[in-house]
Protein backbone atom coordinates (compact mmCIF):
# COMPACT_ATOMS: atom_id res chain seq x y z
CA UNK A 1 0.00 0.00 0.00
CA UNK A 2 1.38 3.42 -0.83
CA UNK A 3 1.47 5.77 2.17
CA UNK A 4 1.40 9.87 1.07
CA UNK A 5 4.24 11.97 2.27
CA UNK A 6 3.73 14.61 5.08
CA UNK A 7 4.97 17.07 3.00
CA UNK A 8 5.56 18.40 -0.52
CA UNK A 9 8.76 19.07 -2.70
CA UNK A 10 9.94 21.12 -4.82
CA UNK A 11 13.24 20.87 -6.33
CA UNK A 12 15.29 22.88 -9.36
CA UNK A 13 19.35 23.36 -10.28
CA UNK A 14 21.29 24.60 -12.98
CA UNK A 15 25.03 25.45 -13.45
CA UNK A 16 26.03 24.28 -9.36
CA UNK A 17 23.14 25.96 -7.99
CA UNK A 18 20.21 24.09 -6.42
CA UNK A 19 16.91 25.22 -4.39
CA UNK A 20 14.58 23.56 -2.91
CA UNK A 21 11.31 24.33 -1.23
CA UNK A 22 9.13 22.18 1.10
CA UNK A 23 5.32 22.86 2.97
CA UNK A 24 2.80 20.35 4.26
CA UNK A 25 1.29 18.32 2.37
CA UNK A 26 -1.88 19.91 -0.11
CA UNK A 27 0.20 23.25 -0.35
CA UNK A 28 0.33 23.74 -4.30
CA UNK A 29 4.19 24.73 -4.15
CA UNK A 30 6.72 25.44 -7.39
CA UNK A 31 10.03 26.60 -7.13
CA UNK A 32 12.69 27.11 -10.29
CA UNK A 33 16.47 28.21 -10.49
CA UNK A 34 18.02 30.18 -13.48
CA UNK A 35 21.31 31.27 -14.28
CA UNK A 36 20.69 35.31 -15.96
CA UNK A 37 21.82 34.90 -19.17
CA UNK A 38 20.70 36.32 -22.38
CA UNK A 39 17.72 34.68 -23.65
CA UNK A 40 17.17 34.62 -27.54
CA UNK A 41 13.78 36.54 -29.21
CA UNK A 42 12.98 32.65 -30.13
CA UNK A 43 12.89 31.42 -26.84
CA UNK A 44 10.85 34.18 -25.76
CA UNK A 45 8.37 33.88 -28.58
CA UNK A 46 8.32 30.21 -28.02
CA UNK A 47 7.97 29.88 -24.17
CA UNK A 48 6.03 33.26 -23.01
CA UNK A 49 2.93 34.17 -23.25
CA UNK A 50 2.37 37.90 -24.83
CA UNK A 51 2.09 39.53 -21.88
CA UNK A 52 5.07 38.45 -21.08
CA UNK A 53 6.78 38.80 -24.04
CA UNK A 54 5.61 42.63 -23.87
CA UNK A 55 7.02 42.79 -20.15
CA UNK A 56 10.41 41.75 -21.24
CA UNK A 57 9.76 43.30 -24.76
CA UNK A 58 10.43 46.60 -22.63
CA UNK A 59 12.09 46.17 -19.08
CA UNK A 60 12.90 48.73 -16.58
CA UNK A 61 16.02 50.37 -16.62
CA UNK A 62 18.96 49.74 -19.35
CA UNK A 63 20.51 46.10 -19.95
CA UNK A 64 18.26 44.93 -17.78
CA UNK A 65 16.01 42.70 -20.38
CA UNK A 66 18.29 38.92 -19.46
CA UNK A 67 17.46 39.39 -15.71
CA UNK A 68 13.73 39.94 -16.51
CA UNK A 69 13.55 37.23 -19.23
CA UNK A 70 15.48 34.90 -16.63
CA UNK A 71 13.09 36.40 -14.29
CA UNK A 72 9.51 35.53 -16.26
CA UNK A 73 10.62 32.44 -17.22
CA UNK A 74 11.48 31.21 -13.41
CA UNK A 75 8.21 32.65 -12.05
CA UNK A 76 6.43 31.06 -14.70
CA UNK A 77 8.27 27.45 -14.30
CA UNK A 78 7.50 27.82 -10.63
CA UNK A 79 3.70 28.11 -11.24
CA UNK A 80 3.85 25.72 -13.54
CA UNK A 81 5.36 23.43 -11.22
CA UNK A 82 2.71 24.55 -8.36
CA UNK A 83 -0.02 23.34 -11.01
CA UNK A 84 1.77 19.88 -11.36
CA UNK A 85 2.07 20.26 -15.37
CA UNK A 86 5.81 21.22 -16.38
CA UNK A 87 6.52 22.59 -19.16
CA UNK A 88 4.82 22.02 -22.59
Amino acid sequence: DEVAAPVVLSISHRAGVACAAVARAGVRLGCDVERVEPRSDAFVAEWLTDAQRARVADPPGADRRPLVANLVSAAQESALNTMRTGLR
